[in-house]
C-alpha cells in the first residue's frame, strides 16, 4: 500500500484527517458526495425587522446574549460531534463507476484484484452504495476476525438462498445469536476434540473401501471421492450406511446443495441487491424459490424422520448417530453434509492432482509409510505423528488448492483499525460492512512473502527443512473466530486417512497415449489455476472423464488430462494376513 495516497470516497478525495459527521452523506453516489452542510445565510431583512419592532428604550443587550448563546451552543455541538465521530478514513480502493460502484469487478474477487495497483493489505469497494472491504493480510484477518470476533461473527444476508429458500436457519447462514450458539454447542459435543476419536475406525474403514473401489474402477475417481465423503458424513450424522453414489439421501442432499450454490452466486438474483423485491409474490413464488425450498426441507426432514422412526422401532440408539444424540438437532445434522461434503471432496481432488504433477513427492511419502509401517499393515489416523511428511502433504493441499478462496463476514458495529501505513494509520470500517478475507493470491495462502514459490507444491514448507517453517494453512482454511468450522478435527482425520491409505495402496501417475507417451498434466500458474478449478464459494477441480484403454487400470483425468492409479507394492506382505481396502487376504 502506498503511503500518503488519498482515499477516494465516492470520487471525492479525503485526506488523512478525521472525517466530521456532517461530511458524511445520507445517500452516497459514486460520482461524488452529497454533503449535508447547513450554510449560514445573512439575511439583511431580518436585522431590519429587528430594528423596526424594537420598543422605545429597548437596548441591544438581549440580542447580544442571544448571539452569544447561539455561538456557545454551536461550539458545544461541534465538540460533541467531533468526539463522537470515530477516527480514521475508509481504506483506499479501485476507481468506482457511477451508481454501481465496483459491481463489475466482483467476479471473482481473488483473481480480479491479484495484480491491481489499488490493492494492498486492505482495500475498499462500493457495491451499489453498500460497503465492502477486502482483507489481503493474515495479520489483519486475525486481528479483526479472531481478536474482535464478536464484531465480525455475522454472515451476509442472501435474500433468495437465505430468507426465501430457507437456508437462513442453517448453520452456514445463521446470524450470530442464540440459535447459532445452540447449533455450535450441539456440533461441538459430537465433533469436538474429546468426541472425534471415536469416529476414527469408521473413517479408516471408509478409506480402505475407497482404495478398493479405486483399484476396480479408477476411471470413476470423482464418484468414488464423493461416495467416500458422503458415507462418513451420513454415518456420523444419521447412523446411515450409504450404499452407492446414487443413494437416495445423497441425491436429495446433492440437489439441495446444487440449488443453494446457484442461488449464492454474486448477482444471480436481483433480490439480493434490491432487498425490497422480497415482498413481491413473483419473487417469493418463483420456480427457483419453490424448488430450492422444497429441496432444502427434504434434505433436512427426510433422513431425520427416517432415523427417528428407525430408533423408535428398534428401541436403541446408534453409537455413531448425531441425530440419536439429539432429536431436536435436525438443522445442525443437515449442516454436517452441507458444510463437509464439498470441502473434503475438494481437498482430496487436489491431492490426486498434486500427486500426478509431483511424482517425487509421492514416492517420498510412500517410502516414509513403508519405512515406518514395514509394509505389514495399512497406516491409520493414529500414525500421524510418525508420518510427518504425509501429514505435510495434507497441509500443502489446503494451501495450494484453496478450498474457500473468499471468506465472508459482516461487521455488527462501526470499527476502527490501526493499519499503521502513513496516511492510513487508522482506517474506518462502517457498520454493516461486508468483510471479505481473500485467502487466495496476493493475500494469504499464495502470498510469496509468506509462502515463497507459492504455486509450487512443497510439503517441506512445514517441516523446518527450509530456512524457516512456514505458517500452518489450517489456521486460514477452516475459517476464523466464532465462525470457524466446528468439524475441523473430523475433517483433518478424514482427509489424512484417505491420503495415507491411498499412498499405501496405490500409485498415481500420468496416463499414456496410444503411442505410449505419458500425457502431461500442466503445472499450475495464475492463469491455468483459474481454469483448473471452479470459481464458486467452494473451489473444486473441474474434471472430464476420458477412458484410455491402453492404460493398465483405466484413466482418471483432472483438468482435462488423464492419469492412472496402480497398486503400490507396500500393500503386499510376505507373510501373515494383509488387510487391503477392507478385505482380508492370506498369503
Amino acid at each position: 500500500m502506498r503511503q500518503g495516497r488519498s482515499v477516494m470516497e465516492g470520487g471525492a478525495p479525503i485526506s488523512g484527517r478525521p472525517v466530521q459527521q456532517y461530511d458524511q452523506p445520507s445517500i452516497q453516489w459514486n460520482v461524488g458526495l452529497l454533503h449535508n452542510h447547513r450554510f449560514g445565510r445573512s439575511d439583511e431583512s431580518h436585522f431590519q425587522d429587528s430594528e423596526r419592532y424594537k420598543y422605545p428604550g429597548q437596548s441591544a443587550f438581549p440580542l447580544a446574549i442571544l448571539v452569544a448563546t447561539s455561538v456557545v451552543a454551536y461550539l458545544l455541538l461541534k465538540i460533541v460531534r467531533t468526539t463522537s465521530e470515530p477516527a480514521g478514513v475508509l481504506p483506499p480502493g479501485p476507481e468506482q463507476l457511477p451508481l454501481i460502484g465496483n459491481v463489475h469487478q466482483l467476479k471473482p474477487l481473488y483473481s480480479n484484484f491479484a495484480n491491481n495497483d489499488s490493492t494492498g493489505d486492505m482495500f475498499y469497494l462500493s457495491i451499489l452504495g453498500k460497503p465492502l472491504i477486502v482483507v489481503n493480510s493474515m495479520q489483519i484477518a486475525s486481528d479483526l476476525l479472531d481478536k474482535r470476533s464478536v464484531n465480525y461473527s455475522e454472515r451476509p444476508t442472501f435474500q433468495m438462498a437465505g430468507e426465501i429458500m430457507g437456508w437462513s436457519k442453517s448453520v452456514v447462514l445463521s446470524q450470530y445469536g442464540d440459535r447459532l450458539k445452540r447449533y455450535r454447542k450441539l456440533l461441538q459435543s459430537v465433533l469436538g476434540r474429546s468426541s472425534a476419536p471415536r469416529f476414527r475406525p469408521l473413517q479408516q474403514e471408509e478409506a480402505m473401501r475407497f482404495a478398493l473401489r479405486m483399484m476396480k474402477t479408477p476411471e470413476d475417481l470423482v464418484q468414488h471421492i464423493r461416495h467416500n465423503a458422503a458415507a462418513v458424513i451420513m454415518k456420523i450424522g444419521y447412523g446411515y450406511d450409504v450404499s452407492s453414489t446414487s443413494d437416495r439421501y445423497i441425491s436429495i442432499a446433492e440437489r439441495a446443495l446444487g440449488l443453494f450454490a446457484a442461488a449464492t452466486v454474486p448477482g444471480a438474483h436481483l433480490v439480493d441487491l434490491f432487498t425490497w423485491m422480497r415482498h413481491l409474490p413473483a419473487v417469493t413464488s418463483s420456480k427457483v424459490a419453490r424448488e430450492g425450498n422444497a429441496a432444502l426441507m427434504e434434505m433436512v426432514e427426510r433422513p431425520f424422520g427416517d432415523v427417528k422412526k428407525s430408533l423408535q422401532e428398534c428401541g436403541e440408539e446408534d453409537q455413531y448417530s448425531f441425530v440419536s444424540a439429539s432429536l431436536r438437532a435436525q438443522w445442525a445434522a443437515a449442516s454436517l453434509y452441507a458444510g463437509g461434503a464439498d470441502t473434503t471432496v475438494s481437498v482430496v481432488e487436489t491431492f490426486f492432482l498434486a500427486m500426478a504433477l509431483y511424482p517425487d513427492i509421492q514416492r517420498r511419502a510412500q517410502e516414509e509409510i513403508d519405512r515406518v509401517l514395514n509394509t505389514r499393515r495399512l497406516p491409520t489416523i493414529n500414525d500421524r505423528d510418525a508420518l510427518p511428511f504425509t501429514w505435510a502433504i495434507y497441509q500443502e493441499c489446503l494451501r495450494w488448492g484453496v478450498v474457500t478462496p473468499c471468506q465472508y463476514h459482516v461487521s455488527r458495529n462501526e470499527d476502527v483499525y490501526d493499519l499503521d501505513h502513513g496516511a492510513y494509520s487508522q482506517v474506518r470500517i462502517p457498520k454493516g460492512t461486508l468483510v471479505v478475507v481473500n485467502a487466495w493470491y496476493v493475500s494469504i495462502l499464495h502470498n510469496p512473502d509468506t509462502y515463497p514459490r507459492p504455486f509450487e507444491f512443497d510439503p517441506t514448507r512445514y517441516l523446518g527443512e527450509k530456512e524457516s517453517t512456514q505458517p500452518d494453512p489450517r489456521d486460514v482454511a477452516f475459517g476464523w473466530g466464532r465462525r470457524r468450522c466446528p468439524g475441523t478435527i473430523i475433517g483433518d482425520d478424514y482427509v489424512f486417512a484417505t491420503i495415507c491409505t491411498t499412498l499405501a495402496t496405490l500409485s498415481i501417475s500420468n496416463a499414456r497415449s496410444k503411442a505410449g507417451v505419458p500425457i502431461p498434466v500442466p503445472r499450475p500458474d495464475v492463469e491455468a489455476d483459474m481454469w483448473r478449478y471452479t470459481t464458486g464459494s467452494i473451489r473444486q477441480a473441474q474434471t472430464a472423464i476420458k477412458r484410455v484403454p491402453e492404460t493398465a487400470l483405466g484413466s482418471n483425468p483432472l483438468t482435462y488430462k488423464s492419469f492412472v492409479t496402480i497398486e503400490h507394492t507396500c500393500a503386499k506382505a510376505t507373510s501373515g494376513p494383509v488387510y487391503l481396502a477392507g478385505s482380508v487376504e492370506t498369503t
